[in-house]
C-alpha cells in the first residue's frame, strides 16, 4: 500500500490484537498511533552521528510474564526495570537506543492510565531470538510482551508478533504480504533442484549405514536444510550493506570470472550435518525404544553413539 502513514500501521496492529487478544487490557487505537508516530520520527534522528536503530517490546510492567513455562531455561529473557519510567519521546528513544543494541536487548514500553506512553525498562537475551530468525539456531525462544517493533532504517518499522512478521512500513509504503519465493514457486523449484547433490549423498549414506531408515522421511529435511543455508547467505550479504548477488547457473562457459575459486566447505558441511542429524535421531530413538521396552540402563555403545552424533550435529551446524 503506497502513500501510507504510521496511523495505517497502527490500525493494522490494532485489528490483529482484537482478533488474538482480550481487548479489555489492550491499548486503544490512539495509543498505538502515538507509538508508531514516535518510532517513525525517531528513525529520522541521529545520536552520536549515527542513525537510530532500536527495538521496543510492548509489555505490561504490572504483569510482564503472565504464562511462564514449567521449566525455566537459563538463557530465558528477563526484564530490568528503571528506577523511574521515562516518557516516550523521539529524543528519549534516540538517547536510550545507544544503550539498547537490538541484537541483544529491547526497550520495554507501555502506557499509563492517562494513555501516555513510557519506557519502563529493558529486556535482555534478545540474541537467541535473532539467532533463530537468522537460521543460526534450531531452537526458538518464547517472546515477551504483546508485540515487538524494530527501527532498522530511516522511516522503516517492522512489527513482529512472536516470530511472525506482521507488516513493514518503509517510508510511505506499507507491506502486509510477503510471498515466500524460497519455499513456493519457480525460484523454490530451482533451489530444490540445486539440492540434488545433498540428496544423492544422503541416499547413499542411508543405504550404507541405515538401510532400514526410509529416505522419504528425510527428503523435506534436506530441502529445508539447503533453503535455510541459502537464506543465511542472503542475510549475511544484506548485513554487509554494500550490495551483493548470488548467481545460479548451469555452467560458467559464458561468464568471465576474474578471481575463480572452488569452495567446497559449505557443501561438505551440509552433507556432514545431515548425516549427523540422521545418526542422532536414530541413536536417540533406539535409546527411547529400549526404555519403553522395559530396559533400565543404556548400553555404552548406544550412549557413545548418541553423544558423538549430538556433538557432530552441533559442530556442523556452527
Amino acid at each position: 500500500m503506497e502513500n501510507s502513514h504510521p496511523q495505517d500501521l497502527a490500525a493494522l496492529v490494532y485489528n490483529k490484537l482484537k482478533i488474538n487478544k482480550d481487548m479489555a487490557s489492550l491499548p486503544g487505537l490512539k495509543v498505538l498511533e502515538e507509538l508508531f508516530d514516535c518510532l517513525f520520527y525517531a528513525s529520522m534522528c541521529k545520536e552520536e552521528s549515527e542513525l537510530v536503530k532500536v527495538t521496543i517490546t510492548f509489555i505490561d510492567p504490572k504483569n510482564p510474564d503472565p504464562n511462564p513455562p514449567v521449566y525455566i531455561v537459563p538463557e530465558r529473557w528477563s526484564f530490568i526495570a528503571f528506577d523511574k519510567p521515562v516518557a516516550m519521546t523521539t529524543k528519549a528513544l534516540a538517547k536510550l537506543s545507544k544503550a539498547a543494541d537490538p541484537s541483544s536487548s529491547t526497550l520495554a514500553v507501555y502506557f499509563g492510565d492517562d494513555n501516555k506512553l513510557y519506557v519502563w525498562g529493558m529486556i535482555d537475551q534478545a540474541m537467541h531470538y535473532q539467532n533463530f530468525l537468522n537460521y543460526e539456531s534450531e531452537t526458538d525462544s518464547e517472546q515477551p510482551g504483546l508485540f515487538q517493533v524494530s527501527v532498522s532504517d530511516i522511516g522503516t518499522l517492522h512489527v513482529l508478533f512472536d516470530y511472525e512478521l506482521l507488516a513493514t512500513l518503509k517510508q510511505n509504503v506499507l507491506v502486509k504480504r510477503y510471498p515466500d519465493v524460497l519455499t513456493i514457486g519457480p525460484i523454490s523449484k530451482i533451489l530444490k533442484k540445486n539440492a540434488e547433490f545433498l540428496k544423492t549423498a544422503i541416499k547413499d549414506y542411508l543405504l550404507a549405514k541405515h538401510p532400514l531408515e526410509p529416505y522419504t522421511e528425510w527428503e523435506n529435511f534436506l530441502d529445508n536444510l539447503w533453503i535455510q543455508t541459502f537464506s543465511r547467505m542472503l542475510i549475511k550479504i544484506q548485513d554487509y550493506q554494500h550490495g551483493g548477488a548470488i548467481l545460479i547457473a548451469d555452467d560458467s562457459i559464458d561468464l568471465d570470472v576474474k578471481y575463480r575459486i572452488h569452495y567446497e566447505r559449505l557443501t561438505l558441511a551440509m552433507i556432514a550435518h545431515a548425516k549427523a542429524a540422521i545418526d542422532n535421531y536414530i541413536s536417540e530413538s533406539e535409546i527411547q525404544n529400549n526404555f519403553k521396552a522395559g530396559r533400565r540402563s543404556v548400553s555404552k555403545q548406544s550412549y557413545v553413539a548418541e553423544l558423538q552424533s549430538t556433538h557432530q550435529k552441533k559442530g556442523t551446524n556452527d
